[in-house]
Parts: structure tokens; C-alpha cells; sequence
């Protein structure tokens, strides 16, 4: 009824009070507050709220959303995160994402395929061969070797090719393409 009569600062007060923290989030996002927003989430440390907006506030506030995320930490499930990174688009979000899935695999030691998988999707773009022969070397375990090797070969990281092969136990292949 307060929102009806353009009253929204006692509206937001009201579900302060209340605590219906997404009521809240919804009216910053609403009008464009993103900031504020991601201050209310990160105050409340809601899981399920985290997993709901956080595509929105990488949308229009990466950085800050990330270093968000990373104060989490271990409280959230990256995985339940994924959607929020894949429709990233400029440059600064795709920076974003591959900072805050490094944090996830090399701070917090996750394993999950899907994690790395997608992380290799983003370091694979990266100009540096360097970085990608580095980050399979780190995680060679947790990659699907097809998978990379494909996507490698989509991006003509001729090294990196050579270096999964290797690792596949396909010298020959690996001889041919080096």
C-alpha cells in the first residue's frame, strides 16, 4: 500500500523491519541502486539471495559483486553461480568472472569439473598461452581432457594441444602437431 502511494522510503523501511529482504533488493534493483542492493545482501549473507541476483549485479556491477562473492567464500556454492557468469559479455564481467572462478579453484580448492571446465572456457581466450599452459598444469585432474583439447584447438593454442595429447598418453598426435 506505501509503494501505491509513492511513500518508498517507508516502504523499504517497513520491510526493513519486517525483514523481507527481497523486497528490499528488488525495489534497489528496480531503481537502479545496485550498490545498495549488494550492501543489503551482503549484510543478510543469504545463500538462496545470493544464488537469485547475483546475475543482475554482475550485469551492472561486476567488480563489486565479485569482491562480494569472494568474502563468502565457501558459504556459497559456485556451481549454483555458474549462470550468473556465462552471459557475460564486456569485458570487465568476463575479467569478473574468470578473477572470482580462479578464487574458487585455487583459494577454496574446489574440484568440481563443471567449475573448471567452465574456467578453462574463460582462460582459453586469454592472449597468453602462458596462463593456459599454466592453469592446466594446476588442474589437469579436474578438466575434461576432451573437452579442453577441443576447446584448444578452437582457439589454436597449438602448445596447449601439445600438452593435453601428452598428457592423454597420445605422443604421436602431440609429435605431429608440434
Amino acid at each position: 500500500m506505501m509503494a501505491s502511494y509513492g511513500d518508498t522510503s517507508d516502504m523499504i523501511y517497513f520491510a526493513d523491519l519486517m525483514e523481507d529482504i527481497e523486497k528490499v533488493i528488488m525495489h534497489h534493483i528496480h531503481d537502479q541502486q545496485y550498490t545498495s542492493a549488494l550492501d543489503t545482501l551482503r549484510k543478510r549473507r543469504s545463500p538462496e539471495l545470493f544464488y537469485k541476483y547475483t546475475p543482475t549485479l554482475m550485469k551492472y556491477i561486476p567488480r563489486n559483486t565479485v569482491e562480494v562473492l569472494e568474502q563468502f567464500g565457501r558459504s556459497l556454492d559456485p556451481k549454483r553461480l555458474l549462470p550468473s557468469f556465462i552471459h557475460c559479455k564486456t569485458l570487465d564481467q568476463k575479467e569478473q568472472a574468470l578473477r572470482y572462478l580462479q578464487f574458487v579453484v585455487f583459494s577454496t580448492k574446489c574440484k568440481d569439473e563443471a567449475i573448471h571446465n567452465f574456467l578453462l572456457s574463460l582462460v582459453v581466450q586469454q592472449d597468453d598461452e602462458g596462463l593456459l599452459l599454466d592453469f592446466l598444469d594446476k588442474t589437469d585432474a579436474n578438466v575434461d581432457r576432451k573437452y579442453a583439447l577441443r576447446l584448444c584447438s578452437e582457439h589454436r593454442k597449438w602448445k596447449a594441444c601439445c600438452y593435453i595429447y601428452t598428457k592423454m598418453g597420445l605422443y604421436e598426435e602431440a609429435v605431429k602437431l608440434a
